[in-house]
């Protein structure tokens, strides 16, 4: 009995070590996930969802000449928008970077948490946020300094091939998700 209460007086007492999970090297995430590593020509095939609603999209660019088609007349995307029905929401970067995760500038601040990389840059409008587990990008927050309003994008699993199969976007209480079905580079 002694010798099991002095075990568990040493234990008890012994300096907790906390496992601590590694951050990956900007480097790293930089030539993963920088803006400039988006192709330059691309089509996108996929599917708006929001709520029961499913609209099929396409995004090109090929020969500097960028096309979106949407089947739907409810459904637009113009200048950084996407408008379904009545509701517009302001895309926080171009679709195919969202799509390839071309989300870091190289001018954010960065820090690490217990294997959570935060990149984070402050504008005179909006403040971006992007958030890693790892080498995986699993979200980026946009918020608008003025009203206070905040863009969350929350990023599925990647695909082998380079991009994002799901993407969701929130904004307050309501929000749509991209659906990536294939990616012809």
């Amino acid at each position: 009995m002694i010798p099991v209460l002095i075990a568990f007086l040493v234990l008890s007492c012994a300096p907790l070590h906390r496992a601590e999970r590694e951050c990956p090297g900007t480097e790293d995430l930089m030539n993963i996930y920088a803006s400039g590593k988006t192709p330059k020509e691309f089509r996108i095939y996929g599917k708006v969802r929001y709520g029961p609603m499913k609209v099929p999209f396409l995004i090109a660019r090929f020969d500097d000449i960028y096309t979106v088609k949407v089947p739907r007349r409810d459904v637009k995307v113009l200048d950084g928008k996407v408008c379904l029905r009545d509701r517009c929401y302001l895309l926080p970067l171009p679709p195919e970077n969202l799509v390839f995760g071309g989300v870091l500038r190289g001018s954010e601040k960065e820090f690490c948490d217990g294997g959570v990389k935060v990149f984070s840059e402050r504008g005179f409008v909006y403040e971006r946020t992007v958030i890693f587990e790892g080498k995986k990008l699993r979200e980026m927050r946009i918020k608008n300094l003025k009203n206070g309003k905040v863009i969350r994008v929350i990023f599925g699993e990647r695909d082998p091939r380079g991009y994002f199969r799901e993407i969701k976007i929130r904004t307050g209480g309501t929000g749509f998700k991209l659906l990536i079905e294939e990616v012809e580079i």
